[in-house]
Order: C-alpha cells, then sequence, then structure tokens
C-alpha cells in the first residue's frame, strides 16, 4: 500500500506480492520486487514505468545510488546482484560470489556511490560499483544478515542481524575500508589474471 500523508489517500499497487519497495533519491521512482522481477513506479501517480527480468528467484532488497538515484542494485535469493542503469533500464552488471543456499538479504550503497555492500547468512561483501569488483569480503559473523547502512561519512557501515539462537539480535558496526585500502585492493584487481 502506497499511503499519502498529505491527503489520507491510499492505494495498493498491483500483484500479490511487493518485496522491498525502495524510493528513488529524488523521489521521483519506486522500485519494488515482483516474485523474480523489478518493477518500477512513477510518482506520484504510480503507473508502470518498467519492468526489469532478470533474476531467477524472488528479490529480497533493492537500493538505489545516492543523489541521482542513477543506479539501482537488486538483490536475489538466486545469490546474484544486479546493477541497473535506471535511464535506460538496462542492465549495467551482474556481481556474483555469494554463495549461502538462502540468498542475498540486503544491499546498500555508500554516501558516494562507488561502493556497494551486500550480506547473506553470515558473510558481508564490498563491491566497486565502477567495475563491478569484489573489493573485501567480512566473513564469521554468526548472524542472518539484516539491514546495513553506511555513516554519512561513509566510514563506517552499521550491519543488523539475528543471530541463530534465542539470544538478542545483535547490531554490528564495521570500519569502512579506507580509500588507500579500497585503492590497493583495486590495484591488485587489476593486476590479478
Amino acid at each position: 500500500m502506497i499511503w499519502d500523508f498529505r491527503t489520507g489517500l491510499r492505494r495498493k499497487l498491483p500483484g500479490e506480492d511487493v518485496y522491498a519497495p525502495t524510493f528513488s533519491p529524488a523521489g521521483g521512482i519506486l522500485a519494488t520486487g515482483a516474485g523474480s522481477d523489478v518493477q518500477l513506479w512513477t510518482l506520484p501517480d504510480l503507473k508502470p514505468l518498467a519492468s526489469l527480468k532478470s533474476h531467477q528467484w524472488d528479490v529480497n532488497s533493492l537500493a538505489f545510488s545516492p543523489y541521482d538515484g542513477s543506479l539501482l542494485a537488486s538483490a536475489g535469493r538466486d545469490n546474484s546482484i544486479r546493477l541497473w542503469d535506471v535511464a535506460t533500464c538496462r542492465l549495467r552488471a551482474i556481481l556474483s560470489g555469494h554463495q549461502s543456499g538462502s540468498g542475498l538479504e540486503a544491499t546498500a550503497f555508500s554516501p558516494d556511490g562507488k561502493t556497494l555492500a551486500s550480506g547473506e547468512r553470515s558473510v558481508v561483501k564490498l563491491w566497486h560499483v565502477p567495475t563491478g569488483k569484489l573489493l573485501f569480503t567480512i566473513k564469521g559473523m554468526n548472524l542472518n544478515f539484516g539491514s546495513a547502512l553506511f555513516s554519512p561519512d561513509g566510514n563506517a557501515l552499521l550491519v543488523g542481524g539475528s543471530v541463530f539462537s534465542a539470544a538478542l539480535s545483535p547490531v554490528e558496526l564495521l570500519l569502512a575500508p579506507s580509500l588507500s585500502e579500497i585503492q590497493v585492493a583495486e590495484n591488485l584487481q587489476h593486476e590479478s589474471p
């Protein structure tokens, strides 16, 4: 349901299942998961803009790049991330490397839009968005990955989730890689065959 708090009107989006709704930074587009597809809607009239077909299983998470919202990341139960050019609705890159059978749970862009965090089960991966290369893998967090949020300066990554036992759900604050660490990782990626 979409609620307009100024008018009190509520409208239901078509379809049976709607996952991971997210607004573009400027608020002109709404993205939703619709099974294994991503649906884009215009706002405020909620007219279908595009249907992006690519994942093999359900879409679990969506994230627009900050500022201009020119990129949309979709993460699914098929353990892949798709990067979409929003203006053309074309697939820009597929990021793969997660192994969990339960699929990806969340994605988040850094404030500068150059790093994307993705997570599944007890693994968090950081990707270099311009090249699509994997920068870092953080393992062994002993939790089911929930939401992720970069700090406004991009120096920290907040990771939420739930532990496998009945204990309280933890929140972990991870230091994001510095620019020099990212540069070293990029150089290593360029040097590898």
